[in-house]
């Protein structure tokens, strides 16, 4: 496990990239597409809670999200919450097979357009990871375009479980990110943005490290499949 105590640089970095040419399109096997809004929040024991590029919020919702080759013919699940952990999605998708990689259009016909146009860029948090929503969730997740075109941060949502401090290692790299809370009045499901920059290709690992109590809890691993273009 890395960790390094004198940390104190913040890693915020631009992605330069374009807009992505959208493929085949996802969509929700049949009666595999749930979403709520409830009366009080149930909070999942998970940590990630987004993957994604965003931008403000819109009256059009368009979701989209790079999938590798090495997905093909397989389950995805796709989960989204709001920060006060009331809004609750999970809709289940079969990707094509053959599939050459890329980005695919994901279809998200919400019943609540209005109350996801109102949260702003940090209050939903949106995660496709690869594998059935049956079984448990596999830390190897894709990164989400929710009303995105390219060239944004990408950030990760996290629910810290009230750690001191969050780090986030990517890939081999040295120096570490180090999250931010997030300014909200109700952060019940997720509570820290990592905001990546320097973006790789194809699978990396990524490590998340709390510090509770002053001490580094062990660490949080991941795969994210990056676009490979």
């Amino acid at each position: 496990m890395r960790f390094n105590s004198q940390i104190i640089a913040v890693l915020s970095l631009l992605v330069a990239g374009t807009s992505p040419t959208l493929g085949q399109e996802l969509t929700p096997l049949p009666e595999r597409f749930n979403e709520t809004v409830l009366r009080a929040a149930e909070i999942s024991g998970a940590i990630v809670a987004g993957i994604q590029m965003r931008e403000a919020p819109s009256d059009e919702l368009v979701v989209s999200a790079h999938i590798p080759a090495e997905w093909a013919g397989a389950h995805v699940c796709l989960r989204a919450t709001s920060i006060d952990g009331r809004y609750v999605a999970e809709g289940e998708y079969l990707v094509a097979d053959p599939w050459a990689g890329g980005t695919m259009s994901v279809a998200y016909e919400s019943q609540y357009p209005e109350l996801l146009a109102a949260l702003s860029q940090d209050q939903l948090g949106v995660r496709i990871n690869r594998g059935s929503c049956d079984l448990e969730a596999r830390e190897e997740l894709a990164i989400t375009n929710w009303n995105a075109k390219g060239g944004e941060e990408i950030d990760i949502l996290l629910n810290s479980f009230q750690a001191e401090m969050v780090f986030l290692y990517v890939g081999d790299a040295a120096t570490p990110i180090r999250c931010t809370p997030l300014d909200d009045l109700q952060p019940l499901a997720f509570d820290t943005e990592c905001r990546i920059g320097e973006i790789p290709s194809g699978p990396v690992t990524v490590e998340i490290i709390r510090v509770v109590g002053q001490k580094p809890m062990p660490p949080t691993e991941l795969t994210i499949w990056f676009d490979e273009s």
